[in-house]
């Protein structure tokens, strides 16, 4: 009787010590790695830009109503796998303007914009890895210079116009194709912000269909207007970015900061330019606060400097309110 009650006694003292044991691992033994969510994933959304200033009797300011509207679009693609990552978007904007100076809508700003860009992420280090990247950027609509009275033009083949208005570019110019590949880095990733250096090589090809682009001198009383000519250049490429999402209790405040550069070798036009009178440089910030789902205030900057295209640096702002709704997201 008492070797039976000694053995339940072993018997339930070794259940206990299991049991301790058991609580004492780890629980990340017992669980499962997280799956990554890979797959496709859609999104599309259509938007209008709208604002409205009107002036009456104010100092400085001419009389009447200054309008800016237009409508806009943005579709991607996304693959997403544990390796893989294959980002595609396409986005359109349209502004158009009317001044009290000009009675009538007169674009100021136009831009499509396709990307594709690739990249093979390492399992051992998938912050680093190679890229390849492919972008297309254009006008939809033609380009003219619309003035409040008429000026003089003095054109590239040496004559001369008197006159308000003047056609610049074609529908779909100029055209501005680029092809990278290279290794990217990506150190830092949260939802608040998310930082990428890319580094290679990279070929750009500009198509203008023989446009025209002002380069005005203001110490002689006509308009300069330069032609445009189509180029190639090839170099090595670099870019550094940033961008992220605050959401607050109010609003989201979202932003993205890009910059890049091309150091061409090689350039099918500009001989008698210095190497440094050919580097391409852009800039690129946007900053949004999303008030409702549907309405948001959007700040633009972008600087751009194609030295074979316009010998001046190109400086574009603008603030609009944008109304957009979500067709897909996901």
């Amino acid at each position: 009787m008492i070797l039976r009650l000694a053995l339940v006694a072993s018997l339930a003292s070794a259940s206990a010590l299991a049991d301790d044991q058991k609580d004492l691992v780890p629980d990340a033994v017992d669980k499962k790695a997280p799956e990554v969510d890979v797959g496709w994933k859609w999104r599309a959304s259509i938007g209008a830009t709208f604002s409205l200033a009107h002036s009456k009797e104010v100092v400085g300011a001419q009389d009447g109503s200054t309008i800016n509207l237009g409508p806009g679009f943005d579709v991607g693609l996304d693959y997403l796998g544990v390796e893989h990552e294959w980002r595609n978007s396409l986005g359109f904007r349209l502004v158009v303007t009317q001044t009290p100076a000009i009675d009538e809508f007169v674009k100021t700003a136009d831009s499509l914009t396709f990307e594709s860009i690739y990249l093979w992420h390492s399992p051992g280090t998938p912050w680093v890895g190679p890229f390849a990247q492919f972008q297309l950027s254009t006008a939809v609509l033609q380009g003219e210079d619309v003035r409040a009275q008429d000026v003089t033009y003095a054109l590239p083949d040496g004559t001369a116009r008197t006159q308000a208005r003047l056609k610049l570019t074609e529908i779909f110019a100029p055209m501005t194709l680029k092809e990278s590949v290279g290794a990217f880095l990506a150190p830092y990733t949260t939802p608040h912000a998310k930082v990428e250096i890319r580094l290679g090589v990279g070929a750009r090809e500009t198509f203008t269909q023989e446009g025209l682009a002002l380069s005005d001198d203001a110490a002689t009383p006509n308009v300069e207007v330069i032609q445009l000519e189509d180029f190639v250049q090839v170099g090595g490429e670099a870019f550094a970015g940033v961008s992220g999402a605050f959401p607050l209790e109010a609003v989201t405040i979202n932003y993205a900061l890009g910059a890049e550069t091309l150091l061409p070798f090689y350039s099918s036009t500009g001989d008698d330019k210095d190497f440094a009178d050919k580097v391409v440089f852009n800039l690129d910030f946007k900053l949004g606060v999303r008030v409702f789902s549907f309405m948001s205030l959007d700040y633009n900057f972008k600087a751009v400097r194609e030295p074979l295209l316009v010998d001046e640096l190109q400086l574009q702002n603008n603030l609009l309110l944008n109304f957009t709704y979500v067709l897909v997201d996901g």
